[in-house]
């Protein structure tokens, strides 16, 4: 995709296996597909790498530094042809899905607890408790507000 005239795809490489079972949709779209794709968008450069034992996946550059990859594991012509036309018509910028997803939920609470001290046990009385560790019996069992 353009921003402002300006293709954001710089490069684009498609990797593939030319023996493995991943790769056999791929092979015949890099001999007949490819070379139409890269003579339709003359500014992006398009190669295609032998990578033996690897699953066939490509990777676009773009102007703005980033890469992106797209994984093409037994993927037929057709869901070939979709995600090669998406990569070309990606502005490269990071991050995916919707900006609906990554919002935040921002709420005002009141603490309930107040301020955390060391005072606990000194405390105590205001909230009508009585500390375990005092020694008169007549007030040991009573915890009663």
């Amino acid at each position: 995709m353009s921003i402002r005239g300006v293709w954001q795809l710089v490069k684009l490489n498609v990797n593939y296996c030319d023996h493995s079972g991943s790769s056999r949709f791929i092979r015949p779209f890099i001999m007949n597909g490819l070379t139409e794709y890269a003579q339709n968008h003359p500014h992006a450069e398009v190669t295609s790498t032998v990578r033996r034992g690897r699953h066939p996946h490509m990777t676009g550059e773009f102007r703005n530094g980033n890469t992106k990859t797209v994984n093409l594991r037994n993927m037929e012509m057709d869901d070939i042809t979709f995600h090669l036309s998406y990569m070309f018509s990606e502005k490269g910028k990071k991050g995916g899905g919707g900006g609906e997803a990554r919002t935040e939920i921002h709420c005002e609470q009141k603490r309930s607890g107040g301020v955390a001290t060391g005072d606990v046990g000194r405390r105590c009385g205001e909230f009508g408790l009585i500390r375990l560790d005092e020694t008169d019996e007549q007030t040991r069992g009573d915890y009663s507000l």
